[in-house]
């Protein structure tokens, strides 16, 4: 192109005719190829020979006069290949932006939910119209009784109550020690705790593991499709738990009890463990199935 254009200014240009026709001309977004037709087109009227409708150009396997509509057509396809390259690069970020945005809603929605929930949980405890009788059903081994009845237990049952929002003295934590009828045989009696309690709390050692009735609770929780959060007393291999305990513990988060010289404390904290329980005692479906706890602390 640049020869020809030297060419006609050194020539006559009247008497310069150039003949550039039948040629595997292409129309594309490439600039060279587009450079080429452009140059074509401006030079129609001077120095470009041979009947026009023989100048052709190739577009996606469409044959365009370069002197009709190619210069058009071809930058018409070019705006569109920009549209669809813009919007393959923009489409995907855009959609990643909703979708965080989309969850950061939801845990936000989420968050508010559960301070609302438990807000009335915590008025239905105080005005006294809390529709279990108690929070939580503690199960524990004999073995382990000392600890639990006269350390965790009233500790926990303090906690709960001063969750509420002037505090209670309503006793929110059932056991069996305290809360089994006498003359009642045992089995009717832990389900009769367990039906009244929201939540059951598992204090688990190795000592509860081998116990039958710490088994036919386990199992009655289970079939009552209640939630259950388990307080590790000791370390338990899971081959010397059961089968549902076992299933429990691979799937869930748990608290555990740590021995230490003020006499022990609890892994996460009572607030964080009563929060927790709390939330557990709302009912998250028509088919009042209650959720599971996930403390998001320690998961074996």
């Amino acid at each position: 192109m640049d020869t020809i254009d030297q060419l006609a200014a050194a020539t006559n240009s009247h008497k310069l005719r150039i003949d550039l026709s039948n040629m595997p001309y292409i129309c594309s977004c490439d600039d060279y190829h587009m450079e080429t037709i452009q140059w074509i087109h401006k030079n129609r009227d001077t120095f470009i020979a041979s009947p026009r409708e023989d100048y052709m150009c190739t577009l996606q396997d469409e044959w365009l006069y370069i002197f009709q509509n190619a210069l058009e057509k071809t930058n018409d396809y070019c705006r569109l290949q920009n549209l669809k390259r813009n919007l393959a690069i923009s489409l995907p970020i855009v959609s990643v932006c909703l979708l965080i945005g989309l969850v950061i809603f939801v845990k936000i929605k989420g968050f508010r939910q559960r301070q609302r929930e438990r807000k009335n949980i915590r008025s239905q405890i105080e005005l006294g119209v809390f529709p279990k009788k108690f929070v939580a059903f503690l199960s524990f081994s004999s073995e382990d009784a000392e600890l639990v009845v006269e350390t965790i237990l009233p500790r926990l049952n303090s906690e709960l109550q001063r969750k509420t929002t002037t505090g209670t003295s309503r006793v929110l934590v059932c056991s069996g020690d305290r809360h089994f009828r006498p003359g009642y045989a045992l089995g009717e009696e832990i389900i009769r705790c367990i039906e009244d309690s929201a939540v059951i709390i598992l204090a688990v050692s190795k000592q509860f593991c081998q116990k039958e009735w710490c088994r036919k609770e386990v199992q009655e929780t289970y079939d009552q499709n209640k939630p259950i959060v388990l307080l590790f007393l000791e370390k338990v291999e899971p081959d010397e738990m059961g089968k549902v305990l076992r299933k429990l513990f691979s799937r869930y988060a748990h608290a555990s009890w740590i021995s230490d010289s003020n006499g022990g404390h609890i892994e996460p904290d009572w607030s964080i463990l009563c929060d927790a329980l709390l939330d557990l005692t709302v009912n998250k479906s028509d088919n009042k199935t209650l959720k599971w706890l996930d403390l998001n602390w320690f998961s074996s």
